[in-house]
């Protein structure tokens, strides 16, 4: 019996590895999740959520060599405690700010050829950005009240990988 060896956990983990590196050079220090928040929230951080539209494709009818696509999905978020039109601005400057310097400049900088050893190790072909869209919210502290403003840039990478037949 064959199965198909997706590469989205190791290239999904490689990602993580690749931002969480680049967030250890900010000062302060970004804090970057694997999957799920897990403690309160900081003011700056990164989460990398989900693999969504996966699918597998032939690449090749003569050997039977396949590829897959998917989307690796995530989120960065930054929160102000200050409130007010000022506070708006500066959250989406801050929060665009924060996902060009660690997420769009770690994903452009390893996804055409030559693509960095880990994720060639992964399988990835390519990476190709998919869409970043930001919301704001006034922050709501604990018993309902408002308290400062945060915005989020939600974002996607589409990832094609050789898949290994075993």
């Amino acid at each position: 019996m064959a199965n198909l060896l997706s590469t989205a956990p190791l290239a999904f983990n490689t990602i993580y590895n690749l931002i969480t590196a680049a967030a250890n050079t900010q000062s302060p220090v970004v804090q970057v999740f694997h999957t799920a928040v897990f403690q309160n929230e900081p003011a700056s951080y990164v989460l990398l959520e989900k693999i969504e539209n996966h699918h597998f494709d032939w690449d090749s009818l003569g050997t039977f060599a396949f590829t897959e696509e998917y989307s690796i999905i995530g989120e960065a978020t930054y929160y102000t405690g200050q409130s007010g039109a000022a506070a708006t601005q500066d959250t989406i400057t801050s929060a665009y700010a924060l996902f060009q310097s660690l997420v769009q400049s770690t994903m452009v900088q390893n996804r055409n050829p030559p693509i960095s050893a880990a994720l060639q190790s992964a399988g990835v072909i390519h990476i190709i950005p998919g869409y970043a869209r930001y919301t704001g919210e006034p922050g709501i502290a604990e018993g309902g009240a408002a308290m400062g403003f945060f915005g989020t840039v939600n974002w996607s990478y589409t990832i094609k990988a050789r898949v290994t037949v075993t």
